[in-house]
């Protein structure tokens, strides 16, 4: 947690859309330097030296060709003289991006921090087999026909490239699998499921234009320029939802009711108080308190907001009561259902949180009221920044005052986020 309050002066995003589909030739590195060069641009940046600015920025996935992650985007900028490093926080990677910057911020160790993510799941890396490798490696000792003689004794699966597993790897559980289960566990329905997808896809629909344009910069691409974000389907009806098969016997996950896979990135400019005061620049939000926590796998490895909201509470000497906006990550609507279920229930307070009493209780309807990552769009490494646009901007628009913004993460972690439009310095 910070120990000041940490000035969000700008955020800016790339349109985020569906995987193989109009980004597919736009890389990682590219994704990230297109969101951080006009950052660098923002006189509360400009304002900074460079031996007083970094570049904090991440992936959720690995890239053979995108090791450095922000020291690569400063020198993608023509910003050579600023230092910066990556990161890995799956699907918060961005909040744990700025979370970092507020160590640096408030250590005065730097003025101004470009934090954030992207991930194209176009250029997700591919493997090979055991065998394939086994084989590659030991031809290294070996003449290019000995390599032939062994690669022609191998069967076309073990030859075939292989997608890099999506599962947990300490229980071998996939996350829709998690999701299945939560929702059985707390009481989601597949009909709460689907309400709550159809909403948030209703809800983004509407707000696109006036809401969440201003903030998605366009990119333009061998194809042509992609200008706004392409998995938001309006027309989406529970009726609609309904209809489609389930991934499991179970029931409740489906396709419809799921994040989907996507391209994207997403940044932050954080500035410190003492160069917000120096140079009287005016932010559009303050984080005053975060927590990034982790759980019991067996408790549900998606379970992260029930156990990081009320930490970053406590930390801010607040509870639910004192929260005007909410904005919670949509890995899956039965993930969100539940998280919400567990923290209105007092025996997970007891049993989870050495609490006696519940969190308390979150209306459904009063979070996300622009939609989601089921609807928006969920680029791993991005998706965190762009949930703190969301709570920045729906500050303004609401005239509210302080939001908490929360994401499950793989590995049964959570992360949070308080979030305040003003401070009196």
């Amino acid at each position: 947690m910070p120990h000041q309050p940490v000035a969000i002066l700008d955020a800016i995003r790339t349109p985020f859309v569906k995987a193989n589909g109009q980004l597919a030739s736009v890389t990682p590195l590219e994704l990230g330097s297109h969101v951080v060069d006009p950052l660098l641009k923002h006189p509360g940046a400009v304002l900074a030296s460079a031996s007083r600015t970094q570049i904090i920025f991440g992936t959720a996935l690995s890239y053979p060709t995108f090791v450095y992650g922000g020291r690569e985007v400063a020198i993608a900028c023509g910003a050579p003289a600023i230092n910066g490093h990556g990161t890995e926080y799956a699907c918060a990677t961005s909040v744990k991006t700025a979370v970092e910057a507020a160590h640096l911020l408030t250590n005065d160790t730097a003025d101004v921090v470009i934090a954030g993510g992207s991930d194209s799941l176009s250029h997700q890396p591919l493997l090979i087999s055991e065998t394939l490798d086994r084989v590659a490696r030991m031809s290294r000792k070996r003449d290019a026909q000995a390599f032939a003689t062994q690669l022609a004794t191998l069967t076309i699966a073990e030859m075939l490239p292989v997608l890099p597993s999506v599962n947990e790897p300490y229980n071998g559980e996939t996350l829709a699998y998690s999701a299945e289960t939560l929702m059985h566990a707390y009481g989601v329905t597949r009909a709460d499921a689907d309400t709550y997808a159809a909403q948030t896809q209703q809800r983004a629909a509407a707000a696109r234009d006036t809401y969440l344009s201003p903030r998605v910069r366009p990119i333009d691409t061998p194809n042509g320029t992609v200008s706004q974000d392409d998995l938001i389907r309006g027309d989406t009806t529970v009726d609609v939802l309904a209809a489609l098969p389930a991934v499991f016997d179970t029931g409740g996950v489906t396709s419809g009711n799921a994040s989907r896979l996507t391209d994207g990135g997403a940044a932050v400019l954080l500035a410190s108080s003492t160069h917000v005061q120096r140079h009287d620049l005016k932010p559009q939000g303050w984080i005053v308190a975060s927590h990034l926590s982790a759980h019991d796998p067996h408790v549900g490895v998606l379970l992260g907001p029930a156990f990081a909201i009320p930490q970053v509470l406590d930390q801010a000497g607040m509870t639910l009561a004192d929260i005007d906006v909410i904005e919670i990550h949509e890995a899956f609507a039965g993930q969100v259902l539940a998280n919400l279920n567990a923290l209105a229930s007092d025996t997970f307070a007891k049993e989870q949180l050495n609490r006696s009493t519940a969190v308390g209780v979150i209306n459904p309807a009063d979070i996300n009221l622009w939609g989601g990552s089921l609807s928006i769009g969920h680029p791993f490494g991005a998706t965190g920044a762009r949930l703190i646009m969301h709570a920045v901007d729906r500050l303004h628009a609401e005239n509210k005052q302080t939001a908490l913004l929360a994401l499950c993460i793989g590995g049964a972690r959570g992360a949070a986020l308080i979030i305040q439009r003003d401070r009196k310095l």
